[in-house]
């Protein structure tokens, strides 16, 4: 509280503390800083990954559920945040649904999340992906349309 201009210094890769506390699974932090800084879930690394992005990579320390109720926690206060694409080159187009049902250990409750806020995502395909499940995403598809 009594140094806010620290919310808004990045370290490695210009990412904030909150792409931090996104990535490290911390929800009750994840919530504090958004509440002092909600311009923070619109900040993008220097990579070009926004929060979302982070949120969903969530490093190895990371537990499942802290990944979805931080995801969920971002599309609540900006359901946006599921069409926000990476700026960079080799994610061209891949909206945060390509890069959940791209993952090795692919999270079935985020790519309904996901799904369920930008259910045209779908319709959109990266260009030069081919590591995309087609089954995943035709499993949100077909499961996702109630």
């Amino acid at each position: 509280d009594r140094y806010p201009e620290s919310l808004r210094l990045g370290c490695e890769d210009n990412a904030l503390p909150f792409h931090v506390a996104c990535e490290s699974g911390l929800l009750e932090t994840v919530k504090y800083i958004f509440e002092a800084d909600r311009d923070c879930i619109n900040a993008k690394t220097n990579s070009g990954f926004y929060t979302i992005h982070k949120a969903m990579g969530g490093g190895s320390i990371m537990h499942e559920r802290d990944q979805v109720e931080i995801v969920q926690f971002l599309l609540e206060c900006d359901p946006d945040c599921a069409a926000k694409v990476p700026s960079i080159p080799q994610l061209y187009r891949s909206l945060p649904l390509h890069i959940a049902c791209s993952r090795t250990h692919a999270n079935m409750n985020i790519i309904r999340l996901l799904f369920d806020a930008y259910p045209e995502a779908i319709h959109v395909w990266p260009s030069g992906w081919r590591t995309i499940s087609v089954d995943l995403l035709s499993f949100a598809r077909i499961s996702c349309n109630r």
